[in-house]
């Protein structure tokens, strides 16, 4: 099925690229979360690995709905066009958890692969019961019991290490979507490094030198290299 070109909210008719910074920004923050997970991994620190790879998977399947506005459910799109295109605040913060699941199923039929989406819902169930609230407490015969063995730190492991192939996966998919998505593509590809880099963002000061060299190191194997240089010619 062909995507529309356009977006129509109440009458007014808003280019498919409305988005594009947003999705700059959210894979840059994808990005830089599977960074983090990947040198926590490499501690051992597990609890923050959990935490990290969620995000990175969730920020990336934000970045894709901003590359593919035409599959977000169409009340909170209209609620996201609205507040971009009305105003100055990044509309972003209106994209709660729940609303992923259903907008990657929807990408999935147009192709993109199921893998982000059960590797978010699992990595969502290790950060909330695990990482973030747990250990969860039950009752058996009047004694406290901790509930700790649903997952192991493998599982994580095995998360950090599966997104990267995702991260080229799913950029490859959003490319193909329509003719203005090679527009965003581009966009994406010229504007990493000066997210990473820049020092009025937090990255550069709040991430650790490990945590930068690592991102880095990612942002090179991405599928990038013959746009960016077509680019700059």
């Amino acid at each position: 099925m062909a995507l529309s070109r356009s977006i129509t909210i109440d009458g007014k008719t808003n280019k498919p690229t409305i988005f594009a910074v947003q999705a700059q920004a959210s894979y840059a923050k994808s990005l830089i979360f599977v960074a983090e997970a990947r040198v926590a991994v490499r501690t051992n620190n597990y609890i923050w690995a959990a935490i990290a790879s969620y995000y990175s998977l969730f920020h990336l399947a934000i970045s894709l709905m901003f590359m593919s506005p035409q599959l977000i459910e169409p009340t909170l799109l209209t609620r996201l066009v609205k507040k971009r295109a009305g105003g100055t605040d990044d509309p972003t913060d209106l994209i709660s958890h729940r609303y992923l699941p259903r907008f990657l199923s929807d990408c999935e039929s147009h192709g993109l692969t199921p893998r982000l989406r059960e590797l978010l819902e699992i990595a969502r169930k290790i950060r909330e019961e695990y990482a973030n609230y747990g250990p969860r407490i039950v009752w058996r015969d009047d004694k406290p019991t901790f509930l700790t063995r649903g997952f192991r730190p493998s599982d994580v492991r095995r998360i950090t290490m599966s997104i990267v192939p995702l991260l080229r996966r799913s950029l490859l998919w959003a490319r193909k979507q329509q003719s203005y998505s090679q527009i965003v593509f581009v966009a994406v590809a010229v504007s990493l490094d000066w997210f990473l880099r820049n020092r009025d963002l937090h990255y550069t000061k709040w991430c650790s030198r490990q945590v930068l060299v690592e991102a880095e190191a990612l942002r090179r194997k991405l599928p990038f290299s013959t746009t960016t240089r077509a680019v700059t010619r």
